[in-house]
């Protein structure tokens, strides 16, 4: 790449990044300082196109501040997100005016995801409940798909529009005659190339969400507010986001694991069993497995040394990641061998379509190590299910020296110690690198500890995460707190959801 091509130079990182062919710690460390400065202090006269180098999506898997995110999601926004010329004009008066008092509150839900993907195997039991706690709603599929994940959806909303059969007119009118009261994103920008970003743009909702799957800011006025948590997103995090934050009380990532996998599921195997299982995905019957089943996007060369350095302190510790890409797995072998690791003890496997056997194979570990700047999401909701320790990292001192300290505190990182928290083991979030690398290794040395941990996970995990009903309520509360503070005629402001209904809500 041509070194004075700030964008043949982030293109060219990306492609380091996603197949782990990292160059050496410092010119990667270097790497992402540049990017960072590129973003947020973009040189030239140039600015919207400086920041462009770097699509927000990408970015969130990158050790750069919040700032730089936030810098380039709003000039991403800025050149991609207009509404059409004809967009039909919304009257906020009249709305107003015209609203009925106790009727069921309308909301619109825009996903490219109404079909077998994670979106639907984590909210799916939330839209069979929506219709329960009296909302009205409308699913705007943007992506095409068949299959019992989209036959479900399609059951248990209102109305389902297939986005794809209408033009950019059509679905504008069409949400508009839908008169929704809460649109809510579920793409962000991780589905932009699926998905007519102008329809928020065009305003045509007296409220916008974002929910969940995109786990960073949209950098665009389109989108009022992030539906989050205290652990996530913390207040002192707040002006990472154009967006204002609507506060659940306990974790705003949502799981459908108690309708998928009731206690009764996969009971846990004798020793015989569960040593032939392990023999099955190459693992060694009596070693102490430390997997991690992310996306190796998500990894970084100063984490992979930590991960190396535990495989040497650790006697009879085997390291077990998943194929993903599977171009990766050279490069990591490739980095382990320069490190002096015995290659024997790293154990790669494919990704498997079925929710149900990877599930049950993520029971096989002993550790789930998160990753640091883009953590475990759907795996880490997995991994608290099955009553498998997570060890998670949240604070500045989770990317390593040359970096921003910040870099690891964006919401994308913070997922696994939010559903932690919510799980009543907060001991499992390590504040930096040495910290989580001494948990994983008190897990191998401590049969107690470790034992105390998984009966956490499967009574208070479990309790926590397997309440939808309860989930739904408080998310509920919190549009509906939202819409009656736009009925009042108030700008878009930090929203916090009591506990119960009736109870007065946290603040700060």
């Amino acid at each position: 790449a041509d070194p004075r091509d700030a964008e043949a130079r982030a293109h060219a990182t990306y492609l380091e990044k996603l197949t782990c062919d990292w160059p050496s710690l410092a010119a990667y460390k270097k790497a992402m300082r540049d990017l960072d400065a590129e973003l947020v202090k973009p040189r030239g006269g140039h600015a919207e196109a400086k920041a462009l180098v770097l699509q927000p999506y990408v970015s969130l898997f990158y050790p750069v501040s919040p700032a730089a995110r936030l810098a380039g999601a709003a000039a991403f926004a800025r050149s991609r997100a207009r509404p059409p010329s004809n967009s039909p004009a919304f009257d906020a008066a009249t709305y107003r005016s015209s609203w009925e008092r106790g009727r069921n509150l309308r909301v619109g839900f825009v996903s490219a995801d109404f079909r077998d993907k994670a979106t639907m195997y984590l909210s799916l039991q939330h839209f069979r409940l929506f219709r329960a706690h009296n909302l009205t709603t409308v699913a705007y599929s943007s992506m095409e798909g068949q299959g019992p994940w989209r036959e479900a959806v399609r059951s248990s909303v209102d109305r389902f529009v297939d986005t794809r059969r209408l033009s950019s007119d059509e679905l504008q009118r069409q949400i508009a005659a839908d008169a929704i009261d809460v649109l809510v994103n579920m793409d962000g920008y991780s589905n932009s190339g699926f998905r007519d970003e102008r329809i928020f743009a065009s305003r045509l909702a007296p409220v916008t969400a974002s929910w969940f799957v995109y786990a960073g800011t949209s950098g665009s006025s389109n989108i009022d507010y992030i539906i989050t948590d205290r652990v996530t997103v913390p207040m002192d995090h707040a002006a990472w986001y154009s967006e204002k934050l609507i506060y659940l009380p306990v974790s705003a990532f949502p799981s459908s694991h108690g309708a998928h996998f009731p206690a009764s599921f996969g009971q846990p195997q004798g020793p015989q069993a569960a040593a032939l299982e392990r023999q099955r995905h190459g693992l060694p019957a009596g070693a102490f497995v430390m997997a991690s089943f992310n996306n190796l996007l998500k990894l970084d060369p100063e984490l992979f040394t930590v991960w190396l350095k535990l495989l040497d302190r650790i006697p009879g510790s085997v390291l077990w990641l998943l194929r993903t890409p599977r171009e990766a797995e050279d490069s990591l072998r490739w980095h382990a061998m320069r490190a002096g690791a015995d290659l024997d003890r790293l154990v790669f496997s494919d990704f498997l379509p079925s929710p149900a056997e990877h599930f049950l194979r993520v029971r096989l570990a002993d550790v789930v190590l998160d990753t640091t700047v883009y953590g475990a999401h759907t795996g880490a909701v997995d991994a608290v299910w099955a009553g498998v320790p997570l060890v998670t990292c949240a604070g500045p001192g989770c990317v390593g020296p040359g970096l921003p300290p910040s870099a690891g505190e964006g919401m994308a990182a913070r997922v696994g110690a939010s559903l932690l928290t919510a799980a009543g083991c907060p001991e499992l979030i390590a504040a930096d690198l040495d910290g989580y690398a001494a948990l994983v290794e008190r897990l191998a040395a401590e049969a107690a500890f470790a034992a105390d941990v998984r009966r956490k996970l499967q009574t208070a995990g479990r309790a926590a995460l397997g309440d939808a009903h309860r989930y739904v309520e408080r998310f509920v509360r919190g549009l509906h707190l939202a819409f009656e503070n736009w009925l009042a005629g108030n700008a878009p402001r930090h929203l916090w959801v009591a506990p119960a209904s009736g109870s007065p809500p946290p603040t700060g």
